[in-house]
């Protein structure tokens, strides 16, 4: 195996080249093969490691894969037995492009150094507790601005084949080139996209049974289909999960547990572990809540732009009609007045400019409360790479919740007014989608097509200087001018749709079936970007979507409320079935005397009963199919069986290696 070197290879970019030789020498007592060049002002070195130095890395962080034998279940790997597991004939096929990707970062960060190797106080910050190149990139002025995967062409190549006719195959492509972090966003959204037709056809429905001169206020039947969403939704979680559960059993990810990542900027005092017993960094919690509070200071500022865009769209709208409200801006208001250019009885539909014109103004207050976000959660000082993550992805969908919702929230329970609930919401959702389209469709084939331009001039440019018709630039540099992939925004754009179409159900029904078509768009653009757009993501293993999936299920307890609230109390949805306890004055429904409590009796009463609904699904129905319970307990009792007739084999041969 000595010499065989793997098709995966990783690129260090550096900003100076003060330790090449150093690095070179180390790297390469571990056999990596070492390709150093320089391109406009940066230094590039693109590692690749051998196969034996990959099978001993799968080895040390307990690799599962298939034995050879018929059936065979799936055991912890070992390179003494390597002979005896499925596929082992091929070594460039033995790991699955992601799997090499994940084993080729492990040996890399594994790499043995020292400090003193680099010389006494040239670097600051530097940490050789921290794994390799994590400790060179969070230390100055070392120079390591980034390392990741290269593309592989024959593995993009073979991606393509696997999908070109049947998107149903897709997750299991981009599980083998991306890992299971980045498929498991695929399985979500084509799951999504199969559950919406349920919504998405009664909504349809709906739409063409609607007796002439309805509307959302008092449609007869979208009552039925408002309690229903919420209903839906609760089942959907709960499948998604038994799904969720499956597939990683099928990628025998089910048990998986990632180890701890220390981050490189995290600090404090040193005290000794009460479980380890050994010198441990200390940060008391009393000063992280300091600072958590620091980080709501710092996020005021741009909540309130997002309440001053908010005011500026209902202005425009003629959501603000009082005069004395606080929010009445009477120069925005007047172009919202009958026959005005925002009126409602436009005949260009000009209300939808201030919702659209909303929306935009949205995501740019999103985008750039990202960096504040980020700088506020680094301020926060989390012990590791887990806790940074779930503190960050916390702020950003309060934030952009909060920023998305908001006016329909004053909609529907200030004004109560769900005919104009409607219209803000088509506004922001159309909006929404039309700009996901642009910004994630039609701009990233834009960008392909200049980034190909642009990598045509350079390499006629080098062709030119060295004076060598042949000579072509590498995966490295090219790999370069890519943008760096963030699953983050693709799941909070799709959480925050999830929204639209379950909290404010029965003022916008057709919107899960609008939302297919999108998601579906969503779904072919994001394979091709991961593909031409984007730098390769590390490949990272998981067993689900992690805390989406309580971001959704609090969305779909929360839109029990808001739907009843809008049946009983926003909208005259509940007169159309209920005329006895109603009347009408100044051409609004009001409550007849004495029946108000019982109105809102019944309301809270549907509310929890669809409370009680969700929780007995959420216990009656187990989260583990039956099926794939039994499987993981066959699974596990014959890996026990084999490592049991194997374990004696195993040890002596290792004593042999050692």
């Amino acid at each position: 195996m000595g010499e065989d070197y793997v098709p995966t290879s990783y690129c260090l970019v550096f900003g100076e080249a003060r330790y090449r030789e150093y690095i070179d020498s180390l790297l390469a007592k571990y056999q990596w093969r070492r390709e150093w060049e320089e391109h406009e002002g940066k230094v590039y070195l693109t590692v690749t490691a051998p196969f034996q130095l990959i099978a001993m890395e799968a080895e040390r962080v307990k690799l599962e894969k298939r034995l050879a034998v018929a059936r065979g279940p799936m055991a912890r790997f070992h390179v003494s037995r390597i002979n005896e597991f499925r596929g082992a004939s091929n070594k460039i096929t033995f790991f699955s492009p992601a799997e090499l990707a994940r084993l080729s970062w492990s040996a890399l960060e594994a790499t043995r150094f020292s400090k003193g190797d680099f010389g006494k106080g040239l670097i600051k910050g530097f940490n050789d507790k921290l794994p390799f190149c994590t400790a060179l990139k969070s230390s100055s002025p070392f120079g390591l601005e980034d390392f990741y995967p290269l593309h592989n062409d024959a593995d993009k190549r073979s991606f393509n084949r696997s999908i070109s006719y049947r998107i149903i195959n897709l997750e299991n492509a981009v599980r083998q080139y991306f890992g299971e972090e980045v498929a498991f966003y695929f399985v979500w959204m084509l799951f999504l996209v199969k559950w919406l037709f349920i919504p998405g056809i009664a909504g349809s429905v709906l739409y063409l049974i609607r007796p002439e001169g309805t509307t959302v206020d008092n449609s007869p039947y979208i009552p039925l289909y408002s309690l229903c969403v919420p209903v839906w939704g609760v089942f959907f979680l709960k499948f998604w999960k038994r799904q969720m559960n499956a597939t990683s059993f099928e990628w025998n990810a089910h048990d998986f547990q990632e180890e701890e990542e220390l981050r490189p900027g995290f600090w404090g005092t040193k005290q000794v572990s009460p479980v380890t017993g050994k010198m441990e960094v200390y940060f008391e919690p009393w000063r992280r809540w300091s600072r958590y509070f620091v980080s709501f200071l710092v996020t005021v500022p741009m909540l309130c732009i997002a309440v001053i865009t908010m005011c500026l769209s209902l202005n425009l709208n003629n959501y603000v009609r009082d005069p004395e409200s606080p929010l009445y801006i009477d120069r925005l208001a007047q172009f919202a007045q009958p026959g005005g250019v925002f009126a409602a009885d436009s005949p260009y539909y000009g209300w939808l400019v201030p919702t659209v014109m909303h929306s935009i103004a949205i995501s740019i207050v999103n985008k750039a409360y990202r960096s504040i976000a980020v700088w506020s959660t680094d301020f926060e000082n989390h012990r590791t790479v887990e806790e940074w993550e779930v503190s960050f992805i916390a702020k950003r969908v309060m934030f952009e919740a909060f920023d998305c919702y908001l006016a329909l929230f004053y909609i529907a329970f200030y004004r109560f007014d769900v005919v104009a609930l409607r219209n803000e919401l088509i506004g922001l959702f159309s909006g929404d989608e039309l700009r996901r389209l642009g910004l994630e469709v039609i701009l990233p084939l834009l960008t392909m097509l200049f980034t190909r331009k642009r990598t045509t001039r350079k390499l006629a440019r080098a062709k030119k200087d060295s004076g060598d018709t042949a000579v072509q630039l590498s995966p490295a540099i090219l790999n370069a001018s890519l943008e760096e992939y963030d699953a983050f925004d693709d799941f909070l754009e799709m959480v925050i749709t999830f929204g639209y179409i379950t909290l404010f159900a029965s003022a916008f029904p057709l919107c899960s079936g609008i939302s297919i078509v999108f998601v579906l768009i969503e779904i072919i653009a994001d394979s091709v970007k991961l593909l031409y757009i984007y730098r390769r993501p590390r490949a990272r293993r998981a067993g689900g979507i992690g805390v989406w999936y309580s971001v959704m299920y609090v969305m779909v307890i929360l839109s029990i409320l808001t739907n009843c609230f809008i049946l009983g109390f926003s909208s005259e949805q509940l007169l159309q079935w209920m005329p006895d306890m109603f009347k009408h004055e100044d051409g609004d429904q009001q409550f007849k005397m004495g029946y108000g409590r019982y109105v809102v009796g019944m309301v809270f009463a549907l509310e929890h009963i669809l409370l009680l609904l969700a929780v007995a699904i959420e216990y009656l129905i187990p989260s583990i199919p039956s099926s794939v319970q039994t499987a993981m307990e066959r699974r596990k009792y014959l890996a026990k069986q084999w490592l049991e007739q194997h374990e004696g084999d195993i040890s002596t041969k290792t004593q042999k290696a050692d």
